[in-house]
């Protein structure tokens, strides 16, 4: 690595919440999640503007070290954090010298504490929120989570006027992001009115579609601000595509809508879920995306849900073992090309050394649907799940609720008969962890109950993933 320079992702955010600094990624979608952050790897990470190889962000590492008069094992450790940068795609290589500004206050990060655990209990302030416009969608795709309906049915819908407060107090509380997504978002009839008020509040929308759009739509969006889109693609085949998504000629106007937004310049990202079919050509996708002008994608494994669940859409366990090492070729091929994917083999590898895979659901978001109610996550949209209603309420009465804190911190007495209910780490699981509540319910009919992919019980549970 010594001639490729380091830049700090600038899809991340190092953001204080409290006394601690946090980070995260501004459109959530890649692996690492919400990160509580030193003080010292903030500075590195700031350190990495694109004209620093290395070896020199591994001197400087040096040199901060023996500044605050810290030990050799803590020079390891932090070696270990860059090098788990670079993995993750945080730290980013290049072997171009290109300089990024970074628009941080160095005396505010210094002050912050250091955190007593690598893991996030929950933010004071969430970092941003899920926004289900609607659940209207013209599309029937085998895989999907969402409970939609069809176009022409009712719906209810949260005020626009009472939207725009929600923005304006999420603007009030450094809230950056916004995921908007549904059904399908381009369903909404006011759509592009939301994303003009967005916007227009300095706002970033991640905006999740398969929506064909047109020429003048798409020439809206780029007089209104819009920077990056993601949009759906399972495959470079026509009849896969199709299929699919049970609708016909659907892929040669996706595939329209993908090169008039590039030529407006508007970046685009590439979501595709693995499925059976989609992952056994998955290099020949790539090198198809990567011609369209697409530089990053997103590699989503099919898993199961409570509304569409098909066990002959499970990639077998062989094709994942494949496209790992597919994928380190391609990033040697293509080092420009960005693939956000967590392999489901590193889940089970991490379960068996006893290692917790924890969940985010109301630690540092939420999700609103398009009646402006809140759930804690979007794939859990029943009255069980609803911790309050933006119809009257405002984000921070619903953040600090009651109902909210007993999803965040369940009471033990909630799992009896359960081996949560005797289990000795009770506490410090919920304080730390956070447990899956859609994997619970899937896997034992309850929303109380053992997360399947706790190491406790997961050799005895069959959680599928292939």
């Amino acid at each position: 690595m010594s001639n490729l320079y380091l830049s700090f992702n600038p899809n991340y955010k190092i953001k204080k919440r409290g006394d601690y600094l946090f980070l995260y990624s501004k459109d959530f979608s890649e692996i690492s999640g919400v990160k509580p952050l030193a003080p010292i790897e903030a500075i590195i990470l700031i350190y990495c503007d694109g004209t620093k190889t290395y070896e020199e962000v591994i001197n400087f590492a040096k040199s901060l070290i023996s500044s605050y008069s810290l030990k050799e094992e803590d020079f390891k450790n932090l070696k270990i954090i860059i090098n788990t940068f670079i993995k993750n795609q945080i730290l980013l290589k290049s072997p171009f010298k290109k300089k990024h500004n970074f628009d941080y206050n160095l005396s505010e990060i210094l002050s912050c504490k250091i955190p007593d655990s690598p893991k996030v209990i929950h933010l004071e302030i969430p970092i941003g929120f899920g926004l289900l416009l609607t659940h209207k969608c013209p599309f029937c795709c085998v895989y999907c989570y969402a409970k939609t309906i069809k176009s022409n049915e009712k719906e209810e819908y949260i005020s626009l006027d009472r939207l725009l407060k929600i923005f304006s107090e999420a603007k009030d509380l450094e809230i950056e992001s916004v995921a908007i997504s549904g059904g399908e978002p381009f369903s909404y009839p006011k759509i592009f009115d939301i994303i003009k008020e967005i916007l227009q509040m300095g706002i970033f929308p991640i905006i999740s579609t398969k929506f064909p759009l047109k020429e003048k739509e798409i020439s809206y969006l780029k007089k209104l601000g819009l920077k990056k889109i993601q949009v759906s693609l399972d495959s470079h085949k026509e009849e896969i595509v199709n299929s699919l998504l049970g609708v016909p000629n659907y892929f040669s106007s996706i595939i329209n809508t993908i090169k008039t937004l590039i030529s407006y310049n508007i970046e685009v990202r590439i979501n595709c879920v693995l499925t059976k079919e989609t992952i056994k050509d998955i290099d020949n996708f790539i090198y198809f995306l990567y011609e369209l002008g697409i530089r990053q994608l997103g590699l989503a494994p099919y898993s199961a849900n409570l509304s569409h669940y098909d066990f002959s859409l499970f990639p077998a366990k062989e094709e994942y073992k494949k496209l790992k090492f597919l994928l380190k070729k391609i990033k040697k091929e293509l080092p420009d090309f960005l693939v956000h994917y967590f392999c489901p083999i590193e889940l089970e590898e991490k379960l068996k050394r006893k290692e917790f895979e924890w969940c985010s659901a109301g630690r540092f978001g939420f999700a609103i649907l398009p009646n402006g109610k809140v759930t804690i996550c979007e794939q859990l949209t029943t009255d069980d799940f609803i911790v309050g209603d933006l119809n009257y309420q405002g984000i921070m009465d619903i953040w600090n609720s009651d109902n909210m804190l007993n999803f965040r911190f369940p009471k033990r007495e909630y799992f009896k008969d359960t081996e949560c209910y005797y289990c000795e780490e009770f506490e410090e699981c919920s304080k730390y962890q956070g447990r899956c509540y859609l994997r619970t319910l899937i896997v034992f009919n309850r929303i109380f109950a053992p997360d399947p992919f706790c190491p406790k019980v997961s050799d005895k549970v069959n959680f599928r993933q292939w």
